[in-house]
Parts: C-alpha cells; structure tokens; sequence
C-alpha cells in the first residue's frame, strides 16, 4: 500500500499539471521520464525523491512546498482532483484567454445563487 503522504504529493502533483495544462506526455519528456513513471507517482504508487519533485515545481512553475501543503498533522488524503475538476480544469484551459474572466465570473454568480 502506498504511503498517504506519497498518495497526497501525487494528487497535487496531478493537480498542478492539470492547471498548467500539461498531458502525463509532456510533463514526462520536460522531466526526462516516462508518461508511466509520471502515472506511478501520481497515483502514489512510486515515492518522489526531493530532486525530482524541485524538477518538478522548475517544470509546473510553482514552489517547492507547494507539493505538501495542506497536508494536516494525521497527514488526511482528501481527494484534490476528481474527474469532474479535471474537466472543468481541461475546458478552462481550452477556452480563449479573452473570455476566461467571463466564464469565471459566471461560475461565481452560479456558486452565490445556491447559498
């Protein structure tokens, strides 16, 4: 069984490439790995050595601790990204950068309305 604090890295690792917009692919390549490694460490199956995760916040243009905040002292995985985030996160990421303030300001009246 994986450790939780492996699963929780993996998830914001997901998470951030997800944000960036970035296929398991590509992260890979930029990282000098396969799209499968990138698999293993996203599901927590494989531990990231602290230089590859400094590789990756260089590559997801975040910091470092980025990785593990959040993380409570029982160390609680929640689930960061579900399918339903990742969608949104892909559709945003499609959507023309003229018209991302809009979709996120309808998103927001939609959130207020249920309130």
């Amino acid at each position: 069984m994986p450790h939780e604090i492996d699963v929780y890295v993996g998830k914001r690792l997901r998470q951030r490439r997800f944000e960036c917009g970035l296929s398991q692919a590509v992260l890979g390549e930029k990282a000098g790995i396969t799209f499968q490694q990138i698999q293993k460490y996203e599901r927590g199956a494989n531990r990231i050595a602290a230089s590859r995760l400094y590789e990756f916040s260089k590559i997801l243009n975040t910091e470092f601790q980025w990785f593990v905040e959040g993380l409570d002292d029982d160390c609680a995985v929640e689930n960061i990204v579900t399918p339903e985030i990742s969608r949104l996160i892909k559709i945003y990421n499609d959507t023309p950068q003229h018209l991302r303030k809009s979709v996120m300001a309808l998103l927001q009246a939609i959130s207020k309305t249920k309130q």
